[in-house]
């Protein structure tokens, strides 16, 4: 299961089933679910990695970046991995070092403010001719999570035989669902606020998690989705940043939210 933050308070684009199923809905089946993202670029100036700034020291010009989404915190660990871990890298001066020497995968965060390490320079900037950076890694990064609470029927008994054919989980996860207004907020991390520097926002007006993988019946869903679709969104109006971002389920259960379902086994007046 994804490690619980805060609930989410993201808007659910639901099927159409799940809509009509609102006006009577007696419950609501709980999804975990975990946000990834690959193919990971920044195009634009970033500068929060430059020496002083706003009271804080820090290292140019590498740093590693961490995520807050709506519904999860950022971390200092693989939520969004860069391009440098212990590299050998030479400046614009021709001086040379070893760089990133820590566990995590780093951007280089301070592109325009010091000469030395400005593009073009294709060992601080490895996409298109030494203006631009790509992940080193093609790997998909899991960078948050959430819970959504979606409103469902009591599960019903509709042909006497003392077992529930329809309403929960299955009904309203059936065709999959979406997120909308699903943000991820990128800092260049130092170790607390306000030492971490916003870098920018990419916004995803609209995540639709796949359930392929997932087993679901009246009472929850089990197994893990697969990850995707990757939707790809650009950050803001400054375009400095791209990804791809995807929804993984990672389980559901449907929840008796306020005491008025009946269990067919147990009573057999549901219906």
């Amino acid at each position: 299961m994804v490690r619980r933050t805060r609930t989410s308070t993201v808007m659910l684009a639901a099927s159409a089933a799940l809509l009509a199923a609102q006006s009577s809905a007696a419950g609501v089946c709980r999804v975990e679910y975990e946000t990834k993202n690959k193919s990971r670029y920044v195009h634009g100036p970033v500068n929060v990695e430059c020496g002083f700034s706003g009271g804080e020291i820090h290292t140019a010009p590498f740093g590693n970046w961490g995520v807050e989404t709506e519904s999860s915190r950022w971390r200092d660990g693989n939520q969004f991995q860069g391009r440098c871990r212990w590299d050998e890298r030479c400046d614009n001066n021709g001086n040379c070092s070893t760089y990133c020497k820590d566990k995590w995968c780093q951007w280089h965060s301070c592109t325009t403010r010091l000469p030395r390490y400005e593009a073009p320079n294709n060992d601080f900037f490895n996409h298109k001719d030494g203006i631009e950076q790509k992940s080193k890694f093609s790997i998909v990064n899991a960078y948050g999570g959430g819970r959504l609470d979606l409103a469902v029927s009591c599960p019903l008994d509709t042909d006497g035989d003392y077992l529930a054919e329809e309403g929960g989980c299955k009904s309203a996860l059936d065709s999959g669902f979406s997120i909308g207004g699903h943000r991820m907020e990128l800092y260049e991390l130092d170790g607390s606020r306000p030492g971490d520097d916003e870098v920018g926002t990419l916004r995803f007006p609209t995540l639709h998690a796949s359930m392929s993988g997932v087993r679901c019946d009246i009472y929850g869903c089990t197994g893990s989705s697969r990850d995707g679709p990757f939707e790809s969104k650009e950050s803001g109006s400054t375009r400095l940043v791209s990804a791809k971002a995807a929804i993984q389920v990672t389980g559901a259960e449907f929840v008796d939210a306020f005491g008025s379902c009946c269990d067919p086994l147990s009573d057999p007046g549901c219906n």
